[in-house]
């Protein structure tokens, strides 16, 4: 039983917990969706500060609207207390009539979970009911839609512990490269999941002087032999 699971959702531990279920998970870099179960079957996964958000800076509608046309059977699925949308937003309205677009206007259905254990699980089941039914057999065709992945990403990806997530929310909180390789060790660490030993990394080597570590490198060889 196989998954396929876009690359910046590695870290919400929803893939570990398929796995521990003995699914076999496949990341690659989605463009549509984020848990692919089949050639019809695919998820879009938010949390409930996500979802909101998406509302309002207008990605949530393009990204149901790509979900619907690639797939024949698209899902939401919402993480989250939705009797805490008055915590993120004072614009609860909006964001009821958002839920409803997505399930009446555009029919996508939208499965409800607590939790990243409960967002597993509705992965699990449906994975598995595809599985016994023989579709998750077939071969999975991951929809190309022409976007390629940011350069700037790419770049960011090459740091210590820097992976596609960390790299995205990294620019969207300083904006450009240039900012974030200007930045420092402080400033580097407000960014969530940058903690101070990867911070500390990346600042020194952006700021390292490259001839200075080579001398200091090759001085280390020569002492050790």
């Amino acid at each position: 039983m196989r998954v396929i699971v876009d690359e910046r959702e590695r870290d919400s531990g929803i893939p570990s917990i398929l796995k521990s279920k003995g699914v076999r998970v496949v990341y690659e870099l989605l463009e549509v969706g984020d848990y692919v179960l089949s050639s019809k079957v695919a998820f879009e996964r938010k949390t409930l500060p996500d979802f909101i958000a998406s509302i309002f800076d207008g990605r949530l509608f393009k990204q149901i609207k790509s979900l619907k046309e690639h797939y024949e059977k698209p899902v939401l699925l919402l993480e989250g207390d939705i009797t805490r949308i008055g915590e993120f937003t004072t614009k609860t309205k909006a964001v009821l009539g958002a839920m409803s677009a997505v399930s009446l206007g555009f029919e996508v259905p939208i499965l409800y979970s607590c939790d990243k254990e409960q967002s597993a699980e509705h992965i699990y089941i449906i994975a598995l009911r595809l599985h016994r039914r023989g579709e998750s057999k077939q071969p999975i065709t991951v929809p190309k839609v022409g976007k390629k992945i940011d350069e700037r990403i790419k770049v960011l990806t090459s740091l210590p512990g820097m992976g596609p997530t960390l790299a995205e929310r990294t620019l969207e909180m300083f904006g450009s490269l240039r900012r974030v390789f200007n930045a420092s060790i402080t400033e580097l660490m407000k960014v969530k999941g940058l903690n101070q030993s990867r911070a500390e990394a990346i600042y020194w080597l952006i700021n390292s002087n490259y001839t200075q570590s080579v001398k200091e490198e090759k001085q280390t060889k020569l002492d050790s032999s």
